[in-house]
């Protein structure tokens, strides 16, 4: 089954087999890290010996089959369950991962930590219910509809002291801490202006079902601004160290389904950023390539970041100026059959355990989640506001 299939399937309904996963999660298991373990599987720490985390999986659609669990596999947790409003998907990912399905007060009992890969409408009461109990949470961007749902989940972590983390799945990738040195070491000099673009073609076919992503209800007013814009936003503040301080946009509903679309498939925002000048666009109805971009010029040169969603893209690319984009390596390419997200969401699950064994905050964290959905709510104003300019507050 191709890539993009899968994708579409992740939004519902969830079509895929066990048999679909299932060869995902011994690899995973197999590379999970065994640094300062002892000979019964156990990690110490400070000269004691401790179980590995406990993470439950709340969701059980294709993001969380395919992407989550096996990235905290591999970063060395143990699924302690799975939970969805499903209970056959929740039974056949549990069954797969050799765990159970719980309900979500049954699997706060059960666990340290959960990953939230849900629809957008439930992240808060999640990640809220769980940080409430003591519970660390990861949770899938954007935090929430509205940057209120987001500071309620900031809220309760720092009320609990629990650990936060956001899933940005930009940052957990080599290339864009590499970018971000570029930029912080003058290797480009001065940032003059920023272009950066994700395009999907995951509507592009009229006569792909509506779901719950195009449902303001559900994934919140903005549409595709949450969606992938706010990969863009992220991204774009944390290479350049810059913050998006204004936005104009422009946004629309260009495919009618059945029921009907109700937040926005395309938008293009024009944005001050830190002094320099900005353009982001982002679109789920888009035919061609598949694409994160983003695009950084400087008065001594420029980076490219670029990643194919179906197919691998160019990754990162340096110019000196005057001079030509060349290929910038960052390390090894990680093994096995490409998918934008599997391998950069390994690193940020790393992080997330690291995090939850030693007390420390990872990035990118809650903090980050409300930042950028400061902006995407601005944007959505903005669009709102017929293209007024909006201050990102």
């Amino acid at each position: 089954m191709q890539a993009h299939v899968l994708y579409g399937e992740l939004l519902s309904p969830y079509r895929e087999t066990r048999e679909e996963i299932a060869p995902i999660v011994p690899e995973m298991q197999a590379r999970a890290p065994s640094e300062n373990a002892d000979r019964s599987g156990r990690v110490r720490m400070r000269g004691r010996a401790i179980n590995p985390v406990r993470v439950g999986i709340v969701g059980a659609g294709w993001w969380a089959r395919q992407i989550h669990a096996p990235a905290f596999l591999a970063a060395g947790a143990t699924i302690a369950g799975v939970c969805s409003r499903s209970a056959e998907s929740a039974g056949a990912l549990a069954s797969t991962l050799g765990t159970r399905p719980l309900d979500f007060e049954q699997l706060l009992g059960e666990v340290d930590a959960i990953a939230i890969s849900t629809p957008d409408d439930t992240h808060a009461g999640y990640a809220v219910a769980a940080a409430r109990t003591g519970v660390h949470v990861f949770v899938e961007k954007p935090l929430g509809r509205n940057v209120e749902e987001a500071e309620s989940i900031l809220e309760a972590t720092r009320a609990a002291r629990v650990v936060g983390m956001t899933g940005l799945t930009a940052r957990g990738d080599p290339n864009t801490d590499r970018a971000r040195t570029l930029v912080a070491d003058g290797s480009i000099g001065k940032v003059l202006y920023v272009r950066g673009s994700f395009d999907i073609d995951l509507f592009a076919d009229p006569a792909t079902p509506a779901t719950w992503r195009v449902r303001r209800e559900v994934a919140g007013p903005s549409g595709v601004i949450a969606d992938l814009g706010a990969h863009l936003f992220d991204l774009a503040e944390y290479v350049t160290g810059l913050e998006i301080d204004e936005v104009t946009a422009k946004g629309g509903i260009h495919i009618q389904r059945d029921p009907a679309v109700t937040n926005l498939d395309e938008v293009a925002v024009l944005a001050g950023i830190g002094g320099a000048s900005a353009l982001f666009s982002a679109g789920r109805t888009h035919l061609g390539n598949s694409v994160l971009r983003l695009e950084v010029q400087g008065s001594k040169g420029a980076l490219l970041l670029d990643w194919g969603v179906w197919e691998p893209g160019k990754g990162l690319l340096h110019a000196s100026r005057p001079g030509r984009y060349e290929p910038v390596s960052v390390g090894a390419v990680a093994e096995g059959p490409y998918q934008y997200g599997r391998s950069q969401f390994t690193e940020l699950a790393r992080r997330f355990v690291k995090a939850v064994r030693d007390g420390s905050q990872p990035a990118p964290s809650i903090e980050d989640g409300v930042r950028v959905q400061r902006v995407i709510d601005a944007v959505w104003r903005s669009v709102e506001e017929g293209s007024t300019p909006v201050a990102v507050v």
